[in-house]
């Protein structure tokens, strides 16, 4: 029996200065068998290698490329001129060329003869032997929990408007610092990003991925005194602050989140308060203003 199949290696690129390449995943296409199947490597290697790396914006990539792979793959079977073009598929719909430090390599074909095995079992093996080939060290372990920092949270935004914009990059206004004095105090706060469209629209994420309900309560009450004591400098200043936000992976403190954003909505500052799953729409609209000017 002969098994026709094509693979992709995904490869992480640190830098293109280095012109460096590790591979971190492969992607399966059984055509006959209408499947595809994509196995991620061990993070612990890129971070052996390079001390810098990013591996909460790696595992969300990866999240993203599997997410993609599962939402368009009916569609692809379903399409015989998709069908037809692996590699378009890889790089108009998993993940665009070029849009970020992970890419897909030329796909590969292969013809493989195998002895008689029920399907799942055929290409089970095929996976398991080419992608230890592939992917050293690949990982065996339950993946570690990935907290959603401020810094995934920012991360994640430059990525929404990057990922198909990335001249929006110099309207973007990096460490933007807010300096004023309330009754001869002095008042300063740094905020992230800033985009205009009228208004200076301030971004600072917020993380509430804690692990303890006091801290998420104090963290609440801290950023809560900030807007109150900037809400007339804001206003002044035509200014306005949105706040990024992450929930806690531990669904028993969701209620200490919910009362740390009902908290935060009760400053009369000019604000927004943004949630993860409202970011990508937030990401939209902005995205909008930023290519009217």
């Amino acid at each position: 029996m002969t098994t026709p199949f094509t693979y992709s290696i995904l490869q992480y690129k640190h830098s293109f200065i280095l012109g460096e390449a590790v591979n971190v995943g492969v992607l399966f296409h059984f055509p006959a068998d209408q499947k595809f199947e994509f196995i991620a490597g061990n993070v612990h290697r890129i971070k052996a290698i390079y001390l810098n790396f990013d591996q909460t914006l790696y595992h969300y990539l990866i999240k993203n490329i599997e997410h993609k792979i599962s939402e368009a793959s009916r569609s692809f079977f379903d399409s015989p001129e998709a069908r037809q073009d692996f590699k378009k598929y890889l790089h108009t719909v998993v993940l665009p060329e070029d849009a970020t430090v992970l890419q897909f390599t030329e796909p590969v074909s292969v013809l493989l003869e195998r002895s008689g095995s029920s399907d799942g079992d055929r290409i089970g093996k095929i996976v398991d032997e080419f992608a230890k080939l592939l992917l050293p060290g690949i990982m065996t372990k339950k993946p570690e929990i990935v907290r959603h920092t401020e810094s995934f949270l920012i991360k994640r935004f430059t990525h929404y408007i990057l990922e198909k914009h990335r001249e929006l990059k110099k309207k973007l206004v990096k460490n933007q610092v807010i300096k004023t004095t309330v009754d001869n105090r002095h008042i300063e706060l740094k905020f992230d990003l800033a985009w205009t469209n009228g208004s200076t629209n301030l971004i600072k994420p917020l993380s509430f991925d804690l692990t303890e309900e006091k801290s998420i309560q104090d963290k609440s009450a801290i950023n809560y005194g900030y807007l109150n004591l900037l809400g007339d400098y804001a206003e002044r200043n035509n200014f306005r602050f949105d706040l990024i936000v992450s929930k806690p992976t531990d669904k028993s403190l969701w209620d200490s989140y919910d009362n740390a954003l009902g908290l935060l909505e009760l400053s009369a500052a000019p604000k927004r308060i943004v949630t993860e799953t409202e970011l990508k729409d937030y990401s939209e609209e902005a995205v909008e203003e930023l290519l009217k000017h």
